[in-house]
């Protein structure tokens, strides 16, 4: 246990006595300049600091809490700015510390409630615990008030003006921001910029843990832990596609709106659940123009439905396998068909956007394109209309489904997996979304035998 008087001043004094003349590394720094201005400026500002230790020094033996610190911020900031190299370091740790105490002081006198400095703190209730990976928003509060020690601190120490913003600005009690400050200016524990979680002792040295327990309160915050990836712009469409506007696009009502509501979504991971919607109803809606093709205005029978319910009922991968094949010997362009426009856009993946190709086959191996180890560079223009079927149902189930045992694509694992790095994003980005598009948009406006009706209605007997 320590007391409240010893939190706010053993390590302060102590950080103190590193900017003035009795610090050990003092003599060989100032020696170092070759200016006398310069020498002048550091033991002016050292002469601050040490003047106001004293004065610190005052406030501690009097059993009160200090309540001058701006010519010590004042000081230690310029010394800070203007010898930036200075060997002790910690000045951001010890500014931190100063604006803990000063808020502390300001809530203490002005709550006209006498605080007894003598009450002692368990100082092995927290521990303060760098953050492996930077969350936003950078500093964070939750105070838990029916047990403390289940409360939660995020604070940067990259942008101290940010900090002491927050540290203004969210309402901590004095007990909280007590045991913040035991944290702070340990003599073998030296802070460095980055983000720190206060959080209870146990979970000292288990950075995961410490990282999904402060990204649990940060979602229910309503704040994001990943870095959204946008996907906007205008479609990519060929020229090629006219709109003509004799054709009953009106058939096309229900697609139009999935396409007007996959150009509002600016997140990549949901347009491409969005556009792979748009698949997914012409995939199944491609037998019933089968159907309606076959059957030429005559009334359809009993057995037509049932074939027509057979076809439907194909599994989802079939269905999206009998659209693709289709499409892909169709011409996107007059003489060149999707396949092969699509094959040389393949080939750019690697090396032009993709550097490494290991990182291509490993993603692949993760989503089980193939049952042996895939192969980028083995791919053909015959090949890849399997390998373009299977990579857009694996991608969309790689996003919707989350299973212990299967490859999750998430914004973390498609913008810097360990294994693939930043593979996924680009096959999304570069290839798949840009071709689905493609694909999306030729249907809809080329009148063709996949998905197009010639009828309003079925015909079930004639007049």
């Amino acid at each position: 246990m320590v007391s409240r008087l010893n939190i706010i001043y053993t390590n302060l004094l102590q950080r103190l006595a590193d900017y003035t003349i009795a610090y050990a590394g003092f003599q060989s720094y100032y020696d170092s300049f070759s200016t006398q201005a310069k020498m002048n400026r550091l033991f002016e500002l050292a002469e601050i600091v040490a003047n106001n230790q004293a004065a610190v020094i005052q406030s501690r033996d009097d059993n009160v809490i200090h309540n001058d610190f701006q010519p010590l911020s004042i000081a230690l900031t310029e010394l800070a700015t203007e010898f930036p190299d200075y060997p002790a370091g910690r000045i951001t740790e010890t500014l931190l510390m100063i604006k803990i105490i000063n808020v502390i002081e300001q809530e203490v006198s002005g709550s006209g409630n006498p605080f007894n400095l003598s009450v002692q703190v368990d100082e092995n209730l927290f521990c303060l615990e760098p953050i492996t990976r930077m969350m936003k928003p950078s500093n964070f509060l939750f105070e838990d008030g029916t047990s403390t020690e289940n409360s939660l601190v995020l604070i940067n120490l990259s942008d101290l003006q940010e900090l002491q913003d927050f540290l203004d600005n969210n309402p901590f009690s004095v007990e909280l921001r007590l045991h913040l400050l035991i944290q702070l200016g340990r003599p073998a524990f030296p802070l460095i910029a980055g983000q720190y979680a206060l959080i209870r002792f146990a979970q000292k040295g288990h950075s995961d843990a410490i990282y999904s327990c402060a990204a649990l309160h940060l979602v229910k915050a309503g704040y994001l832990i990943h870095q959204p990836v946008s996907y906007s712009g205008v479609p990519t469409v060929s020229a090629a596609r006219r709109i003509l506007s004799d054709k009953e696009f009106q058939q096309f009502s229900d697609s139009l709106m999935i396409l007007s509501e996959y150009n509002s979504q600016q997140d990549i991971l949901d347009k491409y659940l969005r556009i792979y919607h748009l698949i997914e109803h012409f995939m199944f809606r491609k037998p019933i123009v089968e159907l309606e093709r076959r059957r030429n205005n005559r009334p359809f029978s009993i057995r037509d439905f049932r074939n027509l319910y057979r076809s439907v009922e194909q599994s989802e991968a079939e269905a999206l396998k009998a659209l693709l094949k289709t499409v892909m010997i169709l011409e996107i362009e007059p003489g060149i068909s999707f396949i092969n426009k699509m094959f040389v856009e393949w080939q750019a993946l690697h090396p032009v956007l993709i550097a490494d190709v290991s990182h291509i086959n490993r993603l692949f191996d993760l989503l089980q394109i193939n049952k042996n180890a895939f192969s980028y560079t083995a791919v053909t223009a015959d090949k890849l209309t399997e390998i373009f079927q299977k990579l857009v149902y694996a991608f969309r189930n790689s996003i919707v489904h989350n299973k212990a045992t299967e490859f999750h694509l998430n914004h973390e694992t498609m913008t810097s997996h360990h294994e693939t790095g930043n593979a996924a994003q680009v096959v999304i980005e570069k290839f798949l979304l840009p071709w689905l598009e493609q694909i999306s948009f030729y249907l809809i406006i080329e009148d063709n035998d996949l998905v197009w009706y010639h009828n309003p209605h079925l015909i079930l007997f004639n007049t």
